[in-house]
């Protein structure tokens, strides 16, 4: 039969003719054919729920035929963008499609809610169908997929595909069900279209899941424990009717559910709280640790047969389980995240361990790109956990000495040996000694250009007390704080947050309000210190203000805001200030830079007292604990140090 009488038959809703145009456009796409399935799908919307049976046949027949989409743009490359642009047309009649098969069976809702628990095996294929059409729908194109994420319908059906059980048994996943699609090789349907919305968008997540308009946070928080379980269990599939000979999906399907876990629980804290009385970071703890170890065995496996890129984008996957723990732990109050911590410490440094038997194992130091990467997760997590130092030092020094013999003493190394050594100091006389002299050194030696003044910063710095002023503090300060969305419940503090991303002008009216709110964190008998200090602050902000008054030369001037070196939510970290003097010694400086030293001075743009020389560096006052952020762009000089204090 002609493929313009097929079409024409398909056009009048002929179920028989709308199978044969979707194969058709299989094997050869048109915009002719893709009209007809918008056609019918456009039927339907919130107000016109398909009554004829013919029509709702020839509507979801049309539905289904999308979950081509991908082999659709392939075949014809040049309509790609009126493909996108006509079903993003009718994308809420895409979504109305999707939630009328499921609200199509009676036992679906009860009293108009519904109920997470397929009873036959055609409500679990209508499920996992609607799955498969998402994720083709969200990755075929970056517009059509920021359109779906903020869509409320979307992100309701995104909650059904994770909640949803067969017969009250665990979760479903694709891979159960052999016989379901013989050419997708990327493993559980419903887990990757609920990881793309939850990874991109997971505040919607956690508003469609707190408004309770599927499911509740505990029920949640229970199939999550199952997938949990199942993600523990899950074995090699290489069944070649369902994928591809050899294929394995078992790391895929654990880093879908990990990193979905992560951003939602991070998302919201009522959810994480709901996370914990379930007794779940143990669950979790174990999911992390067994992907640490599948993707390290894995990595191993390929680092012989790979090219350089595609083994630092998994040197990064490997990576991931460490900074998810880190990540989430934000989200907890210091109460409950302390009541865990003997549960996630030996997983943690195990994990850590992992990753450093892999860079000494399978990666020459040579091709060490992810080794900043790799420095910074132990940073993070050392920040995070102190209790877990002296097991972590043992294998963190290994790597980094074998690191440092290979590149030298590079910024990414000297960032590393910061943490290694205030942690230790407790630990070992060594550090007192020869290692502690070598330190800092180095740090003294590191080259930094001032762009304000072009002047070279003398090499000796006040680097030594104020290390030994972080160890003062940190062992003596213990305020237990809330991060972001602290509330009454959550029996944390509200505490101001800096954020060193915005505008100049308003860092210091930013820091004004958060030594305000932090003053009734200082302990009564460092009150007196902790004024003085703050005193000193305000006076280095009128004393370097010019003619003008400007932000810009203040902070120019007194770098009084790169002294604080990390931002975020606060929850139990430290947070050093420190400031710059703006008058400098003489002492240290090689003849060269002694005359552009005093030419600047004689030139009016320095006022040099010699009564009033100050090293480079004073450290300001350590004024609560605090957690790390994460930057990846590299940092010109010393002020803007990223050294984790924790």
């Amino acid at each position: 039969m002609p493929v313009s009488e097929v079409i024409e038959r398909a056009k009048k809703g002929n179920l028989p003719f709308v199978k044969r145009l979707s194969e058709l456009a299989k094997e050869n796409f048109s915009l002719d054919k893709l009209d007809v399935f918008i056609a019918h799908i456009a039927t339907i919307d919130r107000a016109r729920v398909p009554t004829n049976l013919k029509q709702a046949d020839a509507g979801w027949m049309s539905f289904l035929a999308l979950a081509d989409l991908r082999r659709w743009i392939l075949l014809n490359p040049p309509l790609r963008n009126q493909t996108v642009k006509r079903i993003k047309s009718v994308l809420r009649s895409i979504e109305y499609w999707a939630h009328w098969s499921i609200r199509s069976y009676p036992e679906s809702y009860v009293d108009g809610k519904f109920v997470p628990e397929m009873k036959t095996d055609s409500q679990v294929t209508a499920c996992l169908n609607t799955a498969r059409v998402f994720y083709e729908l969200m990755v075929v194109d970056d517009e059509l997929f920021e359109a779906m994420k903020e869509s409320k319908d979307t992100l309701n059906l995104a909650l059904i595909w994770w909640t949803t059980t067969s017969n009250n048994e665990p979760p479903i996943i694709a891979c159960q069900i052999a016989s379901f699609d013989k050419d997708f090789s990327r493993g559980d349907l419903l887990t990757e279209a609920f990881f793309e919305l939850a990874v991109q968008n997971p505040k919607g997540i956690a508003q469609a899941l707190l408004s309770n308009r599927v499911c509740d946070v505990d029920l949640f928080t229970k199939r999550t424990i199952q997938r949990m379980r199942m993600a523990l269990k899950l074995e090699y599939v290489n069944d070649p009717t369902y994928i591809k000979p050899g294929a394995k999906i078992e790391n895929r399907f654990i880093q879908c559910v990990v990193d979905a876990t992560n951003n939602v629980l991070s998302a919201d804290p009522r959810i994480a709280r709901s996370f914990i009385d379930a007794r779940a970071p143990g669950i979790f703890m174990g999911v992390l640790s067994e992907f640490s170890k599948r993707m390290v065995k894995e990595y191993e496996r390929r680092a012989r047969l790979v090219d350089k890129s595609s083994l630092e984008r998994m040197a990064k996957v490997v990576l991931r389980p460490a900074e998810c723990i880190v990540t989430w732990a934000t989200c907890i109050s210091s109460p409950l995240f302390f009541t865990i911590l003997d549960v996630l410490d030996n997983g943690l440094v195990e994990m850590l361990g992992n990753c450093v038997s892999m860079k000494l194992k399978s990666v020459k130091l040579e091709h060490s790109d992810s080794l900043p990467i790799l420095l910074r997760t132990f940073n993070r997590v050392w920040s995070a956990y102190p209790k877990v130092l002296p097991t972590l030092f043992r294998e963190y020094s290994k790597y980094l000495h074998t690191a440092a013999l290979k590149h030298g003493y590079t910024a990414e190394l000297t960032d590393s040996i910061m943490p290694v050594y205030l942690g230790m100091k407790n630990h070992s006389q060594y550090l007192k000694q020869k290692h502690r002299v070598d330190v800092c050194d180095h740090l003294n030696h590191y080259e930094v250009r001032d762009q304000t003044l072009k002047v070279r910063l003398p090499p000796k710095t006040n680097m030594r007390s104020f290390q030994l002023s972080i160890i003062l503090y940190k062992y003596e300060i213990r305020a237990p704080l809330q991060g972001l969305g602290a509330g009454v419940q959550s029996g944390g503090k509200q505490v101001a947050i800096m954020d060193m991303t915005s505008p100049l002008e308003m860092k210091f009216e930013m820091l004004d309000e958060f030594i305000k709110s932090s003053s009734s964190l200082i302990p009564k008998y460092k009150k007196k210190r902790y004024n003085d200090l703050i005193a000193r602050f305000r006076d280095s902000q009128t004393t370097l203000e010019d003619d003008d008054g400007s932000a810009e030369s203040r902070f120019s001037d007194s770098r009084l805001m790169d002294g604080i070196f990390r931002f975020g939510e606060l929850n139990a970290h430290l947070l050093v200030l420190f400031r710059r003097s703006r008058e400098r010694g003489l002492s240290g400086l090689n003849p060269h830079q002694k005359n552009e030293l005093n030419q600047l001075i004689s030139d009016g743009f320095l006022n040099h007292d010699p009564k009033k020389a100050k090293s480079d560096f004073d450290v300001e006052c350590s004024l609560v604990y605090f957690s790390p952020f994460i930057d990846t762009q590299p940092f010109k000089t010393w002020t803007r140090a990223k050294y984790p204090i924790g």
